[in-house]
């Protein structure tokens, strides 16, 4: 933690998930937050800090070295969990998220406040951290990272349902997100997520084959009665790769 954060920011935004946006103001700050430079990624997304205490918290919205007001959510006697309340210096690589359900609380897309060459590059230090911390090995062989499309590769995704309309979870939480459309999700899943209905389900797992344009919903409880095109499947798809047509049952990790 560092000292009051008046007088370095003023009037400027920075959305990020759970916020309709992160104002930098100068002013007083609420008694319950406080400021924390973070110095890492974690794999989720959340930015790693530590307080003065030593204890380490995991912020939601943040980037590592820049300065944010941080409200917490959850604490333990180790580590704490909170969400960025105000950017007091931004980090360069913050990135406004290209999708608006992001503001408005969804966890679909954790690194969506990041920009793309510095999420590989921090996807890269988690990986090394890794094999040092946990695996002992101490310079680990790395080869350049390289970064797949960005948007519209996602084949698998389990959504949450309400009122028979699929929606995404939002942080840390069970309730749900309502979504019109998702940037990450293949297209062909875009209709089955935004458009079909699944009336008494509990969550759906929507998948499928990018090569074959077989898709697939699966509800829980399995056997109900929904609204989807009737080429969905659902108990299999199937989908080709190395040269094999593969049969992938719905629930399959593929």
């Amino acid at each position: 933690m560092t000292g009051s954060g008046a007088g370095r920011c003023r009037s400027r935004s920075y959305p990020v998930a759970g916020n309709r946006s992160l104002h930098c103001r100068d002013g007083p700050a609420p008694v319950t937050s406080f400021e924390l430079r973070p110095h890492g990624m974690a794999s989720d997304g959340t930015a790693v800090g530590r307080e003065e205490s030593g204890r380490v918290v995991f912020v939601t919205g943040a980037l590592p070295g820049e300065l944010v007001r941080v409200e917490l959510e959850a604490e333990r006697a180790r580590h704490a969990s909170g969400r960025v309340t105000e950017v007091l210096e931004p980090s360069p690589d913050r990135a406004r998220p290209p999708c608006g359900h992001v503001q408005e609380g969804c966890w679909g897309c954790q690194w969506q406040h990041c920009a793309l060459p510095a999420q590989l590059r921090s996807k890269e230090q988690i990986i090394v951290d890794a094999l040092q911390r946990i695996g002992r090995v101490a310079e680990p062989p790395m080869r350049p990272t390289v970064g797949l499309e960005p948007w519209a590769y996602r084949t698998t995704l389990r959504a949450g349902v309400v009122e028979g309309r699929a929606g995404l979870r939002r942080a840390r939480s069970n309730d749900l997100v309502g979504v019109d459309g998702c940037l990450i999700v293949h297209p062909d899943l875009v209709e089955l997520l935004s458009g079909a209905r699944y009336r008494g389900a509990a969550e759906v797992i929507l998948r499928c084959g990018a090569r074959t344009g077989e898709r697939l919903a699966a509800t829980t409880p399995p056997e109900l009665e929904v609204d989807v095109p009737p080429d969905v499947r659902r108990d299999h798809y199937r989908e080709r790769a190395a040269g094999r047509l593969w049969r992938v049952s719905a629930r399959s990790f593929f």
